[in-house]
Parts: C-alpha cells; structure tokens; sequence
C-alpha cells in the first residue's frame, strides 16, 4: 500500500492522512483502520511533517522532493484551513495584510501566554520559521518584520510599499476615534497592549456602564479591545484568528468583560455574518469614523505611496500635506514622520544628482539581509547610499556602530556584482537632530576609509543644502517647521 500513498502523492501533492485514508478504503476495500495503518508505517520516499501539530490525529504527508516546494506550502496552507488550525488562521491573516507583519502586529494573531489546549504565538512562529513558511527580515531600524515565503501564491504577494505606515496610520485614527467618542480611558489607551493573554493593535480599560462593575464600593473597569485590517475583501479564513480570540475569552474564568471591535476597509458578507455571530462589533471605516475622515485617511496613503515610487522632482507640498494630517493625533506618529524624512531626502538626492534613487532598497549576501534607505545610482559610475534618521535626540555611537556593520554588508553585496565593483562608493549618514561626541570621534575615523567615502549631515546642514536650491526651498521649510 504504501506504493499507492506514493501515488497518490504524485497525483494529488502533499496532503492529508484523512484525505489518503478516504481514497484507500473507497479504491481497496480495507477498513479505516487497516488504511490509518498502511498510512502511519508509509516509509521511504513518504515524509510525515513533524514541525506542525495537526488537530485529531491528523498527519500531513509528502514526497522529498516535494518538500518546501510552492505546492508544498499550498496544500499545506489548505490542509490547515481545512482543519480549522489557528496556524492556518495566522498565515491567511499575513496574507490579508500584503504577506508582511512586524512582529507586533504578528503577536496579536494567537496567545502570547498560557491558554489551555491553545498554541502560543511564540510556537507558531517558530514552526513556521522551521519549514521556511515565514521568513524574517528586518528594517534599516533593526524592527522585526516577518513575510510570507514568496513561494506560496506569489502572484498574490503585491506588498504596498507603504504596508507599515498605512498600519499604523489606520490604529492610530482608530484610536483617535474611541477617545474622542468616550470609550475608554482617555490617558490609558494602548497599542499592541495585552488583555487575558493576547495582543491587540488597541486597548483600553472602559467605564462605560455595561462594562464596569461595583464591589466594596470600588469601580472596576472592562475593556476595549480591538484589531484593525486596513484591507478590502477580507474573508472568513482572514477573521478566523479574531473569532478565535473572543471565542477563547468567553470560555477563560475571571476575564473582564470587554467589547471586542475588527475594523478594516470592507469585508464579505459570510466574514460579516460570521463576526456578528459571534457578538463582534464590526465596522468599515468609512461608518466607523465617517466617510470624511476614512477619505481623508485613504488620501494620506496615497499619497505617501506616490511620494515613495515616484522620485522624479518635487513632492515636498505632498509630504508637508501628510505631516500638518497626521500631526493632529498626539504624538504616535514618530514611525511616519521617519518615513516622510527618508521621502524629503529622496527627493533632496534627486535633484541633487538626477540619479536613479530607490527608497528601501532590500539587499541580500551569504543570507544576511538589509535595507537601504536610500539607494542612488548617478550613472554608471557612483552610488550614493544615505541613511536617514528622525531622532529628537542625538545620534549615539551605538547608532554609528550599527550603520558601521551594515556599511561592510553592503559594500560586500556591491563588490559581489561583477558591473558594480569599480564604481565609486559613498555613504552618507543624514539625520534630524545633530552627533554626541563620541559618534562624530566614530564619524571622523571612519571617514579615513579607502575604500569608500563617508560624510555625515545633521539636520541644520540639510536646512543649509535646501535653502541654497532654488528648487528645494519648500524641503527647507518642511523641514524647519516640522523637524527642528
């Protein structure tokens, strides 16, 4: 028998032991048992996966070569769904969102503590990362991002290049909506805060009344929690792992109670139907936050995609647009206003250099990765590669000393590419506040190299580049009005 597994394998690629087991008894009249048993001693050129745990005894079985293969993790994302895995559950939530998290967001998709029966976030990832179905990377900020392998469905893995942003963006006007309209703590709200043993992209404890209990004259709160999916057609598979998370609470002891929310851009009827079974609230954004601001929302993120794919001259009145929009929402939005620098100073290096300038360049060498900020190829002769920094504070050595490291990688990954190698290579550290001393003695020492060129602007130097330019006079103002 075990020539027809390898059969049907062949046939069908990796698959169920159910599935098998379904096709032996109806093809050679044996029981289920004597089937489950021909199936559990399949050896040879036959695989059991060992790295994840399937419900009720099941077994996913494959052929070597098949192995990591993009069937392989087809079948076994559908054999998961099948099955009602919450690692199903998690890999089709990153897959709503573009194929790539940051680890943040990726918490909030299972238990980050103990839950009976349940499988830990931590564990998922780990066996996820065992079988090369996830991969990890990380931004020029070293923050862990983790992405689908571009083997499973790669026609769908048209990632936005402004993904993180447009994340963050949509929790933080979310947010800004429950405390204006009194859901909760005004001062105690939370991004990706734990309440009973999972992650949120939002919560908060609420007083409202049917949420707030009395005992020995003391008030004690419920919770506001909620997730939010900025996409459109969000499916029942991509909310599962939400309905997971209610449906656990609601059988834990001693949890608070809480009203649970799932906002994103629009979802399909059986996902709504679902959710509202369920007892979620859900919204679009557009009834949740009302169509002016929902457009407004979608108008900021298009436009920051337009400023960061097309550098061709001058997108400083867009940029300065986004900032005075985002500004308004107290202090959450330091990850975007670093993004908008690197896009001012994209636009800065291209009038500058009327290069060919790429914003996160992602380069790999020997398996180690990295991100460019801002990669410029001037003809075929020089690259200029800056990084760019938005801090209040100054820039430590630790900083430089990391810039440093990744500095080698890239001039290995330049140097391993046969038309690049005789080009002229020159770095630039470009920031908004200035250098502490021990990071210029660092600067000043590492600009005796060679090998390469090495200069550094802290953010008056960049003001002084802008305002001598006729064309960058409207960068220097952003910059001052918005930076200094």
């Amino acid at each position: 028998m075990s020539s027809f597994v390898e059969s049907y394998l062949l046939t069908n690629g990796p698959s169920l032991s159910s599935d098998i087991k379904a096709e032996l008894v109806n093809n050679n009249n044996i029981s289920d048992v004597a089937a489950r048993q021909q199936i559990s001693r399949a050896k040879g050129n036959i695989v059991h996966l060992k790295n994840i745990t399937f419900p009720r005894n099941e077994s996913f079985l494959y052929l070597k070569e098949q192995y990591q293969s993009s069937q392989f993790y087809q079948n076994l994302y559908e054999a998961l769904i099948k099955v009602n895995s919450i690692t199903g559950y998690v890999l089709s939530a990153m897959d709503c969102l573009g194929g790539k998290v940051s680890i943040n967001k990726f918490n909030t998709f299972a238990p980050v503590e103990y839950a009976s029966k349940k499988s830990l976030i931590h564990k998922i990832k780990e066996q996820l990362l065992n079988i090369g179905f996830i991969q990890e990377d990380f931004n020029s900020n070293g923050e862990l991002f983790l992405q689908l392998n571009p083997l499973f469905s790669p026609t769908s893995r048209v990632i936005s290049i402004v993904h993180e942003e447009k994340q963050l963006l949509s929790v933080i006007t979310v947010e800004d909506f429950f405390k204006k309209n009194s859901f909760g703590s005004y001062n105690k709200f939370e991004q990706y805060g734990n309440f009973s043993g999972y992650l949120w992209d939002i919560t908060c404890p609420s007083y409202l009344l049917p949420f707030r209990k009395i005992a020995n004259e003391k008030v004690f709160p419920g919770f506001l929690v909620a997730d939010v999916l900025p996409e459109k057609n969000i499916t029942v598979s991509q909310v599962r792992y939400f309905v997971e998370k209610i449906e656990n609470l609601t059988h834990k002891k001693n949890v608070r109670p809480f009203l649970p929310f799932l906002i994103g851009e629009h979802f399909s009827e059986d996902a709504l139907l679902l959710l509202r079974e369920k007892g979620v609230c859900v919204s679009v954004f557009d009834n949740l936050l009302g169509k002016s601001t929902a457009d407004l929302l979608r108008d900021i993120i298009s436009m920051m995609e337009e400023c960061k794919s097309k550098i061709t001259g001058d997108n400083s009145e867009k940029i300065e647009k986004i900032l005075k929009s985002i500004l308004v929402y107290e202090g959450k939005t330091i990850n975007i206003k670093g993004s908008l620098f690197e896009m001012l100073v994209a636009n800065v290096t291209y009038n500058l250099t009327r290069g060919f300038v790429k914003i996160g360049k992602q380069i790999e060498l020997n398996g180690e990765k990295a991100e460019i900020d801002i990669f410029c190829e001037k003809g075929a002769e020089e690259f200029l590669i800056i990084e760019c920094k938005a801090h209040k504070a100054n820039i430590t050595k630790d900083e430089i000393e990391r810039w440093k490291n990744r500095i080698s990688l890239i001039y290995k990954w330049i140097q391993s590419i046969s038309e690049y190698r005789n080009r002229i290579v020159a770095f630039e550290y470009w920031c908004t506040s200035d250098y502490d001393k021990e990071a210029l003695d660092l600067l000043k020492k590492m600009k005796t190299c060679k090998k390469y060129k090495i200069e550094y602007k802290n953010l008056k130097e960049v003001i002084d580049i802008c305002s001598k330019k006729t064309e960058l006079k409207n960068h220097a103002k952003v910059l001052k009005e918005y930076y200094e």
